[in-house]
């Protein structure tokens, strides 16, 4: 359940920023796990984290996260979805990214706001109940232990293709450039069936 005070809000989207999934995918790509080294998923962590770090040097650049129209009209806008609204007021983006951006999810276990090509590796790497799921020998996605052999029974259950990432909401393919084919498949009209936040963000517009 999302925190209902402004602060607790504030300070769950700065987390975001600050995730140890953007800063510490370069090292963890070369880990013993093996599982950043198969199946194209080198490349799009190396591209993740170009990614987040664009993101963090973006903010560093500008605290509020503002931009100004020609009109001199203050407008904050999202690194992620392009977002945008008038206005200066930071705890707006905050909220955005709380709950709406398309292209972060909260994990299901810990809460913690992230970006969805990130939520798999998190779940078996930094979440705090990270020793209850595995990642599927087949499919590559992060599942519960004690779900493990209804998963693989699942027909979205099924090889992860050369060059592909699999999405976690709703375990189709998105195929490489992983920047671009994660935009495509999270923020088109006709991209991720399982993403709500991509519809709530529809409803608000």
């Amino acid at each position: 359940t999302p925190p209902a005070d402004k602060a607790s809000t504030s300070s769950d989207a700065s987390r975001l920023m600050n995730s140890r999934s953007g800063h510490s995918l370069g090292p963890m790509a070369s880990s013993s796990n093996g599982y950043a080294s198969c199946n194209g998923k080198q490349q799009y962590n190396e591209q993740l984290k170009r990614s987040m770090l664009s993101v963090s040097n973006s903010r560093k650049g500008s605290a509020s996260n503002s931009e100004s129209t020609e009109d001199n009209t203050p407008k904050i806008r999202c690194l992620f979805c392009d977002w945008s609204c008038a206005g200066s007021d930071a705890t707006q983006l905050d909220r955005h990214y709380w709950k709406a951006c398309p292209f972060l999810t909260k994990c299901p276990q810990c809460s913690q706001v992230l970006e969805v090509a990130a939520l798999n590796y998190h779940l078996t790497t930094e979440c705090d109940a990270k020793e209850s799921y595995v990642v599927c020998v087949r499919c590559t996605e992060s599942v519960h232990k004690q779900l493990y052999e209804l998963h693989q029974m699942e027909d979205y259950c099924r090889e992860l293709k050369t060059g592909a990432a699999r999405c976690p909401l709703c375990h189709d393919d998105v195929h490489l450039p992983q920047d671009g084919g994660w935009k495509l498949h999270l923020l088109s009209a006709g991209g991720c069936p399982g993403n709500i936040r991509k519809r709530n963000l529809k409803k608000s517009n």
